[in-house]
Order: C-alpha cells, then sequence, then structure tokens
C-alpha cells in the first residue's frame, strides 16, 4: 500500500499534516535554471513533489523531457510543468525564459538560480574562457534576476542562488570560480537588502562537497575523508539535501530569512584548513 508522505508524518508527539507551508506551493510557480543538471533536477522533483508549478531550463531537451516525467511521476500534472531548452548565456533566450514563464503561469514565485560553470587555475584560464565563465556564472544570473523581479515584487515571492563553498575557501585550482562566487555573495546580499521592502526575499545556499560530485570524480574522495578525519563520507551533502534546503527557503516557513547564505555540508566549511589543496 502506497503511504503519502505529504499527508501524514507520524512522529513521537508530533504529526504534521498537509499545512499551509505545503498547501502553499499548489499556487506557486517556480523557474530552476539548470534543471537538468544533479542539483537542479533534485530542486525540480522536491518542489514537484510539493505541487509547485515549475518553469524548468537547460540546453538538453530530451533531458528536461525525462525530468519532466519524473516530476509527473510524483504527482505534478503536466499542464503544471513548461520546458525552456535554450543557452542562457544569450539575452534574447533569457528574455524568452522569464516572458514564456510568465505567459504560461501568469505569475513567478521563486526563481532558483542553479546554473554555475567553472573551475580553472588562474594560470591556465585563457581570456576566452575567464570571460565565458562570467557570462555563465554572473551576468546571466544578473541578468535573469533583473528581469524577473517585477514578477516577484507581485508575488512577494524569493530568489534561490545556488553555488558551492568556494567563497568560504580556498582553491588555487578554483581561483577564478571562486571570484565569481563571492561575487555572487555581494549580489545576494545587496539585493536582499534592495528588495525587503518588496517583502521579497534573497539567499543563497553552498552545497559544498557532494557525494554526487564525489561519485564522477572518485579520486576526489579519499584525498577528502584523508584530510577530514572528523568528517565521514556520510556528512558529505547530497542532492537531496540541498532540494530540502533551497524548498524551506522557498516556503513561507523561511519568511524572516533574508540575505543569508547557507552552507549545507556537514560542517567541511568550519574546518581548520583545506584538504582539497
Amino acid at each position: 500500500m502506497e503511504v503519502d508522505l505529504l499527508h501524514v508524518v507520524v512522529q513521537p508527539h508530533c504529526c504534521f499534516t498537509r499545512d499551509k507551508t505545503m498547501a502553499s506551493f499548489n499556487d506557486k510557480v517556480a523557474l530552476i535554471t539548470g534543471a537538468t543538471c544533479s542539483i537542479g533536477g533534485a530542486t525540480a522533483r522536491r518542489l514537484a513533489s510539493m505541487g509547485c508549478s515549475l518553469a524548468l531550463t537547460g540546453k538538453d531537451q530530451d533531458e528536461l523531457m525525462e525530468l519532466a516525467r519524473q516530476c509527473q511521476r510524483l504527482g505534478l500534472s503536466d499542464k503544471k510543468i513548461l520546458l525552456l531548452a535554450g543557452d542562457l548565456t544569450d539575452d534574447k533566450n533569457v528574455e524568452e525564459v522569464v516572458k514564456r514563464t510568465v505567459a504560461k503561469f501568469t505569475r513567478l514565485d521563486v526563481l532558483v538560480n542553479n546554473l554555475s560553470w567553472g573551475g580553472m587555475h588562474q594560470d591556465k584560464t585563457p581570456g576566452h574562457l575567464f570571460d565565458e565563465t562570467m557570462q555563465i556564472n554572473v551576468r546571466a544570473v544578473f541578468y535573469l534576476t533583473k528581469l524577473s523581479v517585477n514578477h516577484l515584487k507581485q508575488t512577494k515571492g524569493c530568489i534561490i542562488n545556488n553555488y558551492n563553498d568556494q567563497s568560504l575557501t580556498t582553491s588555487s585550482e578554483k581561483l577564478v570560480y571562486g571570484m565569481v562566487r563571492t561575487t555572487l555573495d555581494q549580489f545576494m546580499r545587496s539585493l536582499a537588502h534592495d528588495l525587503a521592502k518588496h517583502e521579497v526575499r534573497v539567499n543563497s545556499v553552498n552545497p559544498g562537497m557532494s557525494t554526487e560530485l564525489d561519485a564522477s570524480h572518485s579520486f576526489i574522495l579519499p584525498t577528502i575523508v584523508k584530510g577530514n578525519k572528523d568528517y565521514p563520507p556520510s556528512k558529505h551533502s547530497k542532492d537531496k539535501d540541498i532540494a530540502a534546503t533551497i524548498a524551506f527557503l522557498a516556503s513561507h516557513d523561511a519568511d524572516m530569512v533574508t540575505g543569508q547564505l547557507m552552507s549545507i555540508d556537514g560542517g567541511r566549511s568550519i574546518r581548520p584548513s583545506n584538504p582539497m589543496n
């Protein structure tokens, strides 16, 4: 027998029902960039399970369609899913994403800036790759956010940025990416201040090293474990952990949270030194 955990979860002395927080997602619309990457997909599935309408961006149409099928299996109607394939380094595509999202759903409540790429060493980064890194990680995020703000003001919505812990730690192998992350930290805080009077919240999450990344870069895991004996592999963040935090920040439960950078890393950001170096 299937049990809908969204309806009831029983714990000692506690019973959670589909309260106003979960119910409120039925009327919300979330735009998620980079939806076909691991964390983007996990976030889409998490919000889909809560009834949120989704506008999903990505470069690969087939991957977007598979993600849509996953969301439908979680109970989300196909009418509540919009797939937007395209390159967000193209301003016209960014404009089209916002235009089509609002045209279909008539509103926008949550913007999840999940698009990111980078990690070159300073000495190995030619000018054109530096420019591309800034274009993808900074300009695309800035322009999409700029176009979304007026719609978010109308719904008193929120913006959630997702990127790793390079702004909290140092790594010569990701010097340029660290510059990007620090830039976006300041962007998040300044935007949170500017939009507070409109009751639009802006926050960021820092996943740190994820077990999914470890799986695709198996050579990294032994280095991390050796340098972090107090942080076993089980404490490395998983995609579902990041998705859960993003869902929380998008909910009414986080109405008093804005301008915050939340590290979802099992404590890795407070370690004495960075074993990745």
